[in-house]
């Protein structure tokens, strides 16, 4: 029943269409079923555990961690009408969320084999591996990281390098040129930076390492990131969740995606602490680079 409670109908059309493969009309039964039994029953049950939660914290004790209980014929019945003109007795109706649930878990177990590791392609090694009980918002979060993660990160590298570029323009007399400069020359053409010292105007390499702020920028760049991700893999999760279990999963994914952005980082700082023969080829440079190509073609 938990996992009935904790699927929405995006995240089962989902599973029914690309795993299953079932008909539109199939799809469009268990869609209904399970919205009737998120209307009837969990609005019910979870109006219960909510006064209940509310006792406990009044009593200084936490949230309940009692399994859900079977639908009563009441509201199995209840479920039944709401499907109509499909005519279905009470026990069939129980049945029927029985075999969605098992399908649901059916695609849960195909996860926990790899398969939703293999799907992240070249992030693959960016989440941790399956485990045999993995959290729904886990596997949610396996299936939307890849096509989500590019974007917001390359949305936080424009920011925090247009906040630099702001900060030396306003604060550094018109060495906002300089940094744009500098990280061409060391990201996207991997220049020493006593050679960009040299094409800058700069004394030497710690000049030029204190323009380039490579540390902060690969922190911003991290906070920014997880701060687009969070609010996009929360909202694919959040559906039907009190504002407890809401906080709940937050405080679960932010360490994951911050997991994930700093294993980029940690490839990006060891690129940079290469002497000779430096590649800068870590998301952070690559998507520097394709930023700082379209910037110059504005």
């Amino acid at each position: 029943w938990r996992l009935l409670k904790e699927t929405n109908e995006r995240r089962l059309q989902h599973i029914l269409a690309r795993f299953r493969h079932l008909t539109k009309a199939e799809i469009e039964q268990f869609l209904a079923l399970l919205a009737s039994y998120q209307t009837v029953y969990l609005a019910q049950v979870q109006a219960n555990r909510d006064q209940i939660n509310l006792r406990r914290k009044q009593q200084g004790r936490g949230h309940t961690t009692a399994p859900y209980l079977d639908p009563t014929t009441k509201q199995l019945q209840a479920m039944a009408e709401q499907l109509l003109p499909r005519q279905l007795a009470p026990e069939e109706v129980r049945s029927q969320l029985k075999d969605l649930a098992g399908l649901i878990r059916e695609f849960k177990q195909h996860q926990t084999k790899g398969l939703a590791t293999q799907a992240l392609g070249r992030r693959e090694s960016i989440l941790p591996a399956p485990v045999e009980e993995e959290d729904d918002e886990n596997s949610l979060l396996r299936n939307h990281f890849r096509e989500q993660y590019d974007s917001c990160f390359a949305k936080a590298v424009q920011e925090v390098i247009e906040a630099k570029v702001n900060y030396y323009r306003n604060k550094k007399k018109n060495k906002d040129r300089a940094f744009i400069q500098a990280l061409e020359l060391y990201h996207c053409q991997t220049v020493a930076m006593g050679k960009i010292a040299e094409q800058i105007g700069l004394k030497g390499q710690p000049q030029v390492s204190r323009l380039l702020q490579e540390k902060a920028i690969r922190s911003d760049v991290a906070r920014k990131t997880v701060a687009y991700l969070l609010p996009i893999m929360m909202e694919l999760v959040q559906e039907n969740l009190t504002s407890a279990e809401e906080q709940q999963r937050r405080e679960k994914l932010t360490p994951l995606l911050l997991a994930a952005v700093n294993q980029e980082m940690e490839k990006a700082k060891k690129e940079a602490s290469v002497s000779k023969n430096r590649a800068m080829n870590s998301t952070l440079s690559r998507t520097i680079c394709q930023y700082l190509d379209q910037r110059g073609q504005k």
